[in-house]
């Protein structure tokens, strides 16, 4: 009997033990927050392609807490980021200046971040899109010229947004058989989107329409007028990784003349050139250059013949940085 009751007892021991929940070991909450590894793809605007040997830092509440340069494949791995903790990743132009911030919280499930930044490869020529002024902008190579630009710079508009709201512009007429109309340095003469009617603007009203959606759309970057930029200058732009929209003639011939305008603003008279054209310089080698053109697209061109062009017309130049 005494032994029965042993068995019996044993059994129901066994029993409630397969029945009791396995005790929880005590949380260690500071071991909660573990690290794991970021890897971040250093890629250029709007082409996406691999951008190498990119100076990136990460920093946390404005202190550097690590830096790597990119491989040849445009990655940079950086461990022992906190979960949901708030970083800014920090690119570095060439010079050591700051060239772009990212803010980002570090997620475990999505351990990729992607920042698009300059490509310096002059000679391949940097990736602007093509963009083409016709059928709509018949006289409006600068204002799409300037949206390919914007566009490689992800900034998000088209060429009719550009022209529409935020190219300056001012109406030409003629009375008593002479035409009047703006400063090509202060507006757009005429509309773009007429063939007969539309002329053109130099690089003030360009940087300015570019800057203002730059800043709507909370960029870093800005337009700067370098009308005057030697071909030297032009061309270190293009090999750091800069587009420049450049005023040529549209034929490669020297600029020509055949009417004039009164300036409104001043009475003077302005010549019409009948040849003026704008085009994106996106890279550039000994004896060539490659250039976005708005009415065929992509274009290499003798390095000699661009800047001849360049600099008959009056040197007028933009650039985005």
């Amino acid at each position: 009997m005494r032994r029965l009751f042993l068995m019996t007892l044993l059994f129901a021991i066994v029993i409630l033990s397969s029945c009791q929940s396995p005790k929880l070991l005590p949380v260690n909450h500071e071991a909660a927050n573990f690290s794991d590894e970021l890897t971040i793809y250093t890629v250029e605007f709007y082409s996406r392609v691999a951008v190498p040997h990119v100076e990136v830092a990460i920093e946390q509440q404005g202190t550097e807490i690590a830096r790597a340069t990119s491989s040849v494949d445009g990655i940079a791995k950086f461990a022992q980021l906190l979960e949901k903790e708030q970083y800014e990743a920090v690119i570095y132009h060439a010079n050591g200046q700051e060239q772009s911030r990212t803010p980002f919280t570090f997620d475990k499930s999505k351990p990729n971040l992607f920042i698009e930044t300059i490509y310096p490869k002059a000679q391949a020529g940097l990736a602007v899109p093509i963009v083409l002024q016709n059928p709509e902008l018949p006289n409006g190579c600068e204002i799409t010229s300037l949206t390919a630009m914007l566009n490689y710079f992800s900034i998000d508009t088209d060429k009719m947004t550009m022209k529409r709201n935020y190219l300056p512009r001012q109406a030409t007429e003629i009375r008593g058989g002479i035409r009047y109309g703006p400063d090509p340095e202060l507006a757009y003469a005429g509309n773009p989107a007429s063939a007969t009617d539309g002329f053109y603007v130099f690089a003030n009203p360009i940087a300015q329409a570019a800057n203002t959606i730059l800043e709507e759309q909370a960029s870093p970057l800005r337009a700067s007028n370098i009308t005057g930029a030697s071909q030297q200058e032009i061309l270190a732009y293009v090999e750091q990784g800069y587009p420049v929209l450049t005023w040529v003639t549209i034929d490669w011939q020297a600029p020509r003349t055949n009417r004039f305008w009164i300036v409104e603003e001043t009475g003077e008279r302005h010549p019409i050139y009948s040849n003026l054209h704008a085009v994106v310089l996106t890279g550039a080698s000994k004896n060539s250059v490659t250039i976005m053109n708005p009415l065929h697209g992509d274009e290499i061109v003798d390095i000699n013949t661009f800047f001849s062009s360049y600099q008959a017309l009056g040197s007028h130049a933009v650039v985005i940085q």
